[in-house]
């Protein structure tokens, strides 16, 4: 994957983290454990999409 799709995606990335975190903040006085469950599992998979991309690829140089 090229680095401006890289880029790319962790912006978008970044757009659904910040969507969990308003959706944790409004939810933080609700009752609704089901729902609370769900964005739970959402940012763990949010994490690992981001651990993901983290990891360099196996043909890539590094930078420094």
């Amino acid at each position: 994957m090229s680095g401006r799709h890289l880029h790319s995606l962790r912006n978008e990335l970044n757009v659904l983290a910040v969507g969990m975190l308003l959706l944790r903040r409004e939810l933080e006085y609700s009752d609704h454990r089901e729902l609370h469950d769900t964005l739970d599992r959402m940012e763990r998979a949010l994490g690992r999409c981001v651990d993901v991309l983290n990891v360099p690829d196996a043909g890539s140089q590094p930078t420094g």
